[in-house]
C-alpha cells in the first residue's frame, strides 16, 4: 500500500515502513517489496493537500507506480478522496480507483478520461456516507470548509459520481470497505453491509442487474478472476439462493435463504 513519505495513516494500521514512497524514483523499490511480500495487487493512497496533515503524493509518482505495477503484472488501485486525487490517479493510469469525491461533482474533463480509459470505479458509498457525516461535520472541517471549497464533504457528490462513471462506461463495482479498524473514519459492518451498499448503488442511478453484476461477474472480470463470478459449467460454485427477484426490486437480496462457497452449503435459512 503505497502513500507519502511519513503517513500517519501507515503509522496507524502498523504497516512497516517499506510502506512508504518517497517519489518517482521510489516506485520500482516499493512494487519490488511487494511482489516479494506476494501482494495481488498495488494499493496508491492518494491523499489530498488540501487536508490538514496529509502526505500526498504527486501525479509523477502515482503514474510511476501504476508503470511498475503494470510491469509486473499487477493490478494498480488508487485511494481517492477528492477531485484533485481522482484526477492524480486517472492521469496516472490507475486501473482502478476507490472510494468516490466528496468535494464536488466531476468536472467534463475529467469525465472524458474516465470515459476514455474506462476506469474502474469501488464507490463505497456507506463508507463516503459516514466519513462525510464524521469528517465533514468535524469543527476542523466546518472551519476549514468555510475558508477553503474543496473541503466541504458531501455524500450527493459521491452518488452523482457513480452516475458518472456509470454514463462513461467504465465498470462500477460493489464494496463496503468494512473494516473493524479503529482509525478509520468510519467503521462499516462486515456482512449485512453489502446489502445496503448494493441498495446504494441502485439509489445513484444502476440498474438493479448492473449492481449485482457489480459484486459478481462485472467484479471478477475487472479484478481478473476467470474461475468465479458467474453461475457456469467448471466455476467455483459460490452461490446466493434467495427469495424474490433482486434484479427487480434490490431489497430483497436480503431475503438469503442458502449460500455455497466451494459447492458446499455454509448457510440455510
Amino acid at each position: 500500500m503505497a502513500s507519502g513519505p511519513g503517513s500517519r495513516f501507515i503509522q496507524s494500521i502498523g504497516m512497516p515502513g517499506t510502506s512508504g514512497v518517497a517519489g518517482p524514483l521510489d516506485a520500482a523499490r516499493f512494487v519490488a517489496d511487494r511482489v516479494a511480500d506476494g501482494s495481488d495487487l498495488i494499493k496508491i493512497i492518494i491523499e489530498d493537500p488540501v487536508i490538514p496533515g496529509a502526505k500526498p503524493l504527486s501525479t509523477e509518482t502515482v503514474a510511476a507506480l501504476a508503470a511498475e505495477a503494470h510491469s509486473a503484472g499487477l493490478i494498480a488501485i488508487a485511494h481517492i478522496v477528492s477531485l484533485r486525487t481522482l484526477r492524480s490517479a486517472l492521469d496516472g493510469g490507475v486501473d482502478i480507483v476507490t472510494h468516490t469525491p466528496l468535494n464536488g461533482d466531476i468536472d467534463a474533463t475529467t469525465r472524458g478520461l474516465i470515459a476514455a480509459a474506462r476506469t474502474a470505479v469501488i464507490p463505497t458509498l456507506g463508507m463516503m456516507d459516514g466519513t462525510a457525516s464524521a469528517i465533514g461535520g468535524s469543527l476542523r472541517m466546518k472551519i476549514l470548509g468555510a475558508l477553503v471549497p474543496a473541503a466541504r464533504l458531501k455524500y450527493r457528490y459521491g452518488e452523482s459520481a457513480v452516475r458518472v462513471f456509470r454514463d462513461a462506461g467504465a465498470p462500477v463495482l460493489a464494496g463496503t470497505d468494512a473494516s473493524d479498524n479503529p482509525h478509520v473514519p468510519h467503521r462499516v459492518p462486515f456482512g449485512d453491509s453489502v446489502h445496503d451498499e448494493l441498495a446504494r448503488l441502485v439509489a445513484a442511478g444502476l440498474p438493479p442487474v448492473d449492481a449485482l453484476r457489480g459484486a459478481t461477474s462485472t467484479a471478477a472480470d475487472v479484478f481478473g478472476l476467470t474461475d468465479r463470478g458467474r453461475i457456469a459449467p467448471g466455476l467455483r460454485a459460490d452461490l446466493v439462493l434467495v427469495d424474490g427477484d433482486p434484479t427487480r426490486d434490490i431489497t430483497q437480496s436480503r431475503a438469503v435463504r442458502g449460500v455455497w462457497i466451494g459447492g458446499e452449503r455454509v448457510f440455510e435459512s
